[in-house]
């Protein structure tokens, strides 16, 4: 994903008398580097295998992960892991509970910064307590 160069947004904020007027070049830029970033992966199969989610694409800090349970599965949960650029296994927080339908969770505990702090590139899988797990999650980050 490219962000505009200043000098990019500079030429856009002169293209035009109504660009110049509103900045038009430099808001664009500052809305690609400050605004949050929203990530959505669906578990609608089997997820146990931990499956990847997304790759990160760009260094960003995950402020928020949101889990909406898509079924009813009892005692179920999901552990987002951020394996970085390999295969790594480390849990970004405590597992979030997602056992019945409709229901909304956020990360809530245990979460780790150092896992929580992704650079371009890792690699973010999403690890299902059971096959029967279903559910859409929302990884929110801000770019570092």
């Amino acid at each position: 994903m490219s962000i505009l160069t200043a000098i990019q947004a500079a030429i856009i904020n002169k293209m035009h008398p109504d660009a110049q007027k509103c900045a038009l070049g430099s808001s664009i830029r500052e809305t690609q580097l400050y605004a949050p970033v929203a990530i959505n992966y669906e578990i609608a199969a089997d997820a146990t295998g931990a499956p990847t989610a997304f790759t990160a694409p760009f260094a960003m800090d995950i402020v928020d992960i949101i889990v909406q349970a898509r079924a009813t599965s009892s005692a179920a949960t999901v552990s987002p892991i951020n394996a970085g650029t390999g295969s790594g296994t480390d849990i970004m927080c405590t597992a979030i509970a997602c056992a019945t339908d409709g229901v909304v969770s956020h990360m809530a505990a245990g979460a780790d910064d150092a896992q929580l702090r992704l650079e371009a590139g890792d690699v973010i899988k999403v690890d299902a307590s059971a096959a029967a797990v279903r559910a859409l999650i929302t990884f929110v980050g801000v770019r570092v």
